[in-house]
């Protein structure tokens, strides 16, 4: 990899984040610019650029299972959405799930 990932370091422990879940394939975090009362991140401990770099289903189910998981825990009755920012749609050029959750059905984005 020729530049830095921020959630490579994250993962590795070099970069601070507030953690609220981790395993032994994923770690969720939560924004550091949250766009609802609750925003996580779901991250592969794996390094995948995109959505056509992860072949591995196995780990998209995890993520898909962790991301419920967290988003049943912090969300509650208002449910959460999920979204899944690929390539040139995201900020970070590793892979992650967004978690948005807390809002009212009105509000939600």
């Amino acid at each position: 990899m020729a530049d830095a990932c921020i959630f490579c370091d994250i993962v590795a422990k070099k970069a601070p984040a507030d953690v609220v879940h981790e395993d032994d394939r994923v770690l969720v975090i939560k924004n550091v610019q949250p766009q609802a009362p609750v925003h996580l991140l779901v991250i592969p401990k794996e390094h995948h650029p995109n959505l056509d770099s992860l072949s591995d289903r196995d780990l998209l189910a995890d993520m898909v299972a962790t991301a419920k998981q967290v988003g049943d825990e912090q969300s509650g009755e208002k449910g959460y959405r999920l979204n899944i920012n690929s390539a040139k749609q995201a900020d970070i050029g590793h892979i992650h799930l967004h978690v948005l959750g807390g809002l009212d059905k009105e509000t939600a984005l």
